[in-house]
This record gives structure tokens, C-alpha cells and sequence, in this order.
């Protein structure tokens, strides 16, 4: 009905009743998770992490659903998912890039973006995560959505000329973004479209970000053209008061 446990090379024979019980306990954990009884897919999952036929850390993403209690806060659970992924992290060395995908994941969901980005900053100038394409798309759409205004000002709207040339690709205005942001966000998604050329997300995001800077440029051309229109447009205005009076006539006294 479900599938098998990662077991390793049976210490029993397969068909005996211990055997059988770890594949039916299995059952038990798969059919708790489904219908959302989580107590009782712990209980299961606990004493199937006791048996040295299963290897357990082969199941961590398992064990991550079944991960924190459920009278805890959610910041509660986050911490002890964060604290249980990072410990899978040192004893699964072959996952570890998967692994820290769920902790940026995991960050993400709970609102901590900053925390996420630098998560990916620490590991991702090493191997083999620098040639991790996902990572690197998290960290330039997550450094694109650190480099936004923290005060968000109403769109303007861009100039009709330019918008029409591809209104299929809806544009990222770049107006009071952080620049520095935005490089890092376009070189890391760069390095995601070379690592991966099918890399629709990255590829996507890279159009939006070039006809954004495009049409900012414009906005930004046309304001400056209309406030050179307008100073023209004042004509000095002189009064009476400011006319040069005839200087009055000195007396000499004889």
C-alpha cells in the first residue's frame, strides 16, 4: 500500500515477523501523516528509529514533518525544525544541499528574509554549493526582495511607448531600490541561468529586472525634462516697488 522503509541489509530474514512489523509500523507512519494524526505517526516513527534495519537518516524529511509539538507556538516549531535540520546537516553529508534548501524554505515561510539570505550567504561561496542553481535563484530573489523601498510609493505609471513593447513580461520598477541589492540579485540569478539554461525563474526574473531598469530610466527622464519645461516657463515678474527710484537731489549748504 505504502512504500518501504530505507532499510539497510536485513539482519533477519525478510520474511520474518519482525520484518514485517517494521513494514506495517511503516504503513502506520505514512497513513498518520495523510490523515493528519500526528501523535500517533510519532509514536510510530519513534520506534521505527530505534530499529537497526531502518536507516533513519535516509527518512530526515519525515522526520521533519513529525518535527516540534503541537501545543507550540509557531516560532517554537520553527526553532526546533531549524535546530533538527541543522543537526541532519552534520550527520547526512549527502543531502546537504537539499538540506539547506528546507532551512531557507523554512525561513521564508516564517517571514525571516534577512535570516534566510544570510543562511544562503554562509555556505554558498563553498562547494558544492556554489554551483547549486536553486540556491542561488533563493538568494537573488530573496536579495531582490531586500533591495525594495521599505516605504512603498504608488506606481507611476511608465512611459506608453515602452510598456508596449513587451506587455506580456509585467516589469519590476527599480525606482528607491537598493542598487547594491539589486546587483547582487541580477548576479545571482545570472549564475543560476548558467548553471541551469532551463531555468525558467531566474531567466523570467532577469527580463523583469532589465525592462524595470529600463522604464525607471525613462520615469526618471521624464521628470527631469518636465521640471526643465517648467522653470522655463517662469517669466520674471517686476513691480513698482522694485524699480530703480531717481536719486534725490543734494542740497549745498553755501
Amino acid at each position: 500500500m505504502f512504500s518501504v522503509p530505507a532499510i539497510r541489509r536485513p539482519v533477519v530474514p525478510s520474511n520474518t515477523s519482525r520484518a514485517f512489523h517494521i513494514r506495517r509500523l511503516q504503513d502506520i507512519l505514512q497513513l498518520s501523516i495523510q490523515t493528519g494524526d500526528l501523535v500517533r505517526a510519532k509514536r510510530a516513527w519513534c520506534i521505527l528509529a530505534r530499529c537497526k534495519e531502518v536507516n533513519w537518516r535516509v527518512l530526515w524529511r519525515t522526520g521533519l514533518t513529525l518535527a516540534g509539538s503541537l501545543n507550540e507556538s509557531l516560532a517554537e516549531r520553527t526553532d526546533g525544525k531549524l535546530e533538527y535540520l541543522r543537526a541532519m546537516m552534520l550527520r547526512h553529508q549527502d543531502s546537504r544541499e537539499l538540506i539547506l534548501q528546507e532551512i531557507v524554505l523554512l525561513l521564508i515561510d516564517a517571514g525571516q528574509y534577512r535570516e534566510a539570505l544570510d543562511e544562503i550567504n554562509l555556505y554558498l561561496p563553498s562547494f558544492p554549493y556554489q554551483d547549486n542553481p536553486v540556491l542561488h535563484t533563493y538568494a537573488g530573489l530573496l536579495s531582490l526582495f531586500m533591495a525594495q523601498p521599505f516605504q512603498q510609493t504608488p506606481a507611476k505609471a511608465p512611459p506608453r511607448h515602452v510598456a508596449d513593447q513587451s506587455p506580456s513580461i509585467p516589469p519590476i520598477i527599480t525606482t528607491g531600490f537598493s542598487e547594491a541589492q539589486l546587483r547582487d540579485a541580477q548576479s545571482h540569478l545570472e549564475r543560476a541561468r548558467s548553471l541551469d539554461e532551463h531555468n525558467v525563474v531566474a531567466s523570467g526574473f532577469l527580463d523583469r529586472i532589465r525592462l524595470g531598469m529600463k522604464l525607471a530610466a525613462e520615469i526618471q527622464e521624464r521628470e527631469e525634462g518636465d521640471d526643465s519645461d517648467g522653470k522655463d516657463d517662469l517669466v520674471p515678474v517686476s513691480s513698482d516697488e522694485d524699480e530703480e527710484l531717481p536719486s534725490s537731489k543734494r542740497m549745498h549748504l553755501s
